[in-house]
This record gives C-alpha cells, structure tokens and sequence, in this order.
C-alpha cells in the first residue's frame, strides 16, 4: 500500500501530465478532450476534477489503460446546437442530439470499436472541437495530405489552425506555471 507523501507525488505528476494534454479544455476554451491514462491515474481523476465543472465520460478499460473523455457540457451543449455538426452526426446514426445522448451513442460506438466491430468512431472529433473541414478532409484522405499537423491534422484553413495551436501552446504553458506557482486544478479550471 502507498504512503501518502507516494500518493500526493503520484497525483502531482498525474496533475502536470493532465495540464500539459489538456489545457485548453482546462482553461474553458476547448470543449472536451480525449485522454489515455492507466488504471492507478484514473482512480486520481474524479478527486482532481471535483469542483471544476469538467465532466468525466469512461470510453474504455482494460487492465493497462482507461480512455476518457472529458468534457464541459455546457461547450458541448453548444457545439451540438450547430446545423452542420446535427447533419454530419446524423449520417453515423444518431438521432437525438442532447449532450447526453450523443456522449451515449458514442460510448456505444467507441466499445464497438474497441471491440473490433467497427471502425474508429471520427465524430468524435467534432466533439472535441475539431473544425468540421478538418474531419471531413481526415475521412476524405484517410489521414494523409493534411497541410498541417499539430493539435489535429489541419485540411483547411491552416494559417486560422497555427493561431490557435500557438494559443493552446500559450495556454500549456500558462496552466503549467500556474500550477507551479501553487494553484489548485479547481483554480486552474475556473473560467473567466
């Protein structure tokens, strides 16, 4: 059994590696993120996030790795209002377009996936905020021919894409040293 100075190390480092994959959804302006942690770091992941109106849906678990999506609904809510992401959504089955039902059509088809019955669910890039272009040109070339890479794999507009993957590099940063300077992940998370 851990110590708690091992378990406080362990969170701190689980803390750094969440700042520095997730913070432009941290840092309200990224509506979700998918993330790939082992079993030990999700057990941290609910007591992190308590209090900082970031959303835990559980994709997948096996016994070496836990994909999540986290997410802030009321982003999400949003996003879901939009014309073109209802019309794209429902060309891959779905039907109801509430966060909630959509975040469970998409579990399903993501345990499907995982389960080697389909192919990757790529809706799930406008989920996380992906431009809509930039899907539809990933599942157009099959991944390749992009005109940029960075936070996803850029197919239109790509000077607008290097603007804000700079931001989202200034927020890393912003959310690392922060936290550093000792900021808690509720302060880090709150949206100003």
């Amino acid at each position: 059994m851990q110590s708690t100075a091992q378990n406080t190390n362990f969170r701190s480092r689980l803390e750094l590696k969440l700042l520095y994959l997730c913070s432009p959804l941290l840092k309200g302006i990224k509506p979700s993120c998918l993330i790939t942690l082992s079993p030990q770091e999700a057990s941290f992941l609910s007591g992190i996030f308590k209090q900082t109106g970031i959303s835990l849906l559980r994709l997948s678990v096996t016994e070496e790795r836990v994909v999540f999506l986290l997410y802030r609904k009321p982003m999400l809510d949003k996003l879901l209002r939009k014309r073109r992401h209802i019309f794209f959504l429902y060309k891959y089955g779905y039907r109801y377009f509430s966060t909630d039902a959509v975040l469970e059509r998409l579990a399903r088809r993501y345990f499907r996936y995982e389960s080697g019955l389909q192919p990757f669910p790529h809706e799930l890039g406008i989920l996380l905020g992906y431009p809509l272009f930039d899907v539809l040109g990933y599942l157009r070339y099959h991944g390749k021919y992009s005109l940029l890479n960075g936070y996803w794999q850029v197919y239109h507009r790509p000077k607008t894409a290097k603007r804000k993957f700079r931001r989202y590099d200034r927020l890393r940063y912003l959310a690392v040293t922060e936290y550093k300077n000792g900021a808690t992940m509720q302060e880090i998370c709150s949206i100003k």
